[in-house]
């Protein structure tokens, strides 16, 4: 009886001492108790925000931008940049949303954030935070194509069609638009004819870009407008 105690008192300080000293590995330069609170300060920032609730589970489809599955990407929120995050980006209510402890869905503080980018498919989507003044009537989310001294953003969104499905259910409807600002104010642009109208004292040379290049500049790709904004944008430089 005396042996087996002393044998389970041996056994709970050999335990004790193996968490011990997985708990007390150095971290190089700091005290494992200065970065899990630093850690602990970083994430509790980026997660200033409220927990997501589903309100849209009536309605066909969902209410994101590609995929109501999270992909990685980066946030930029009060300066600071967290990689490898979960993200995705409703755009019925332009919101950005990651997840937290034990899974919890978190939509941010946008008045936080700044930037996100996410990876999906083969490309990298890069957002950008705009805020609303006197000559934009523009904000929230957009996906930067190109910046320079003039931009090219597409701003995408969602609405609901009521009973659209077989007259019995609602369903999400995706839309975009592509906006190029020039000297501080958004213009929208639908074509290569908008683009050309914005920079009228360079019609003849950006018309023959266009023929020498053979490009063709359409809405529903939206990168196919970079090559020629980006020629725009370097004109008179």
């Amino acid at each position: 009886m005396i042996r087996t105690a002393l044998l389970i008192a041996l056994s709970f300080v050999l335990y004790s001492g193996a968490v011990f000293s997985e708990r007390s590995i150095p971290y190089p330069g700091s005290r494992p108790d200065e970065i899990t609170k630093q850690d602990t300060t970083d994430i509790q920032l980026l997660l200033n925000g409220k927990v997501w609730r589903n309100l849209y589970g009536n309605i066909k489809s969902d209410p994101y931008l590609f995929s109501a599955s999270f992909a990685k990407g980066t946030i930029t929120a009060n300066g600071k940049t967290w990689h490898n995050r979960d993200v995705r980006y409703d755009i019925y209510n332009d919101e950005l949303e990651t997840t937290g402890a034990r899974g919890i869905i978190v939509q941010l503080n946008k008045e936080m954030v700044s930037a996100f980018s996410m990876n999906y498919g083969n490309g990298i989507y890069r957002f950008v935070r705009l805020d609303r003044d006197s000559l934009n009537n523009i904000e929230g989310y957009v996906n930067a194509l190109y910046q320079g001294a003039v931009s090219l953003y597409v701003r995408y969104s969602k609405k609901i069609q009521v009973l659209a499905v077989n007259h019995e259910y609602d369903i999400f409807e995706q839309s975009y638009k592509i906006f190029l600002m020039k000297d501080g104010k958004m213009y929208q642009v639908r074509n290569k004819r908008d683009v050309i109208t914005l920079f009228g004292n360079y019609e003849a040379e950006i018309k023959n870009y266009i023929r020498s290049k053979k490009m063709r500049v359409t809405k529903s790709v939206p990168r196919s407008f970079i090559p020629l904004v980006e020629f725009c944008d370097k004109l008179g430089q």
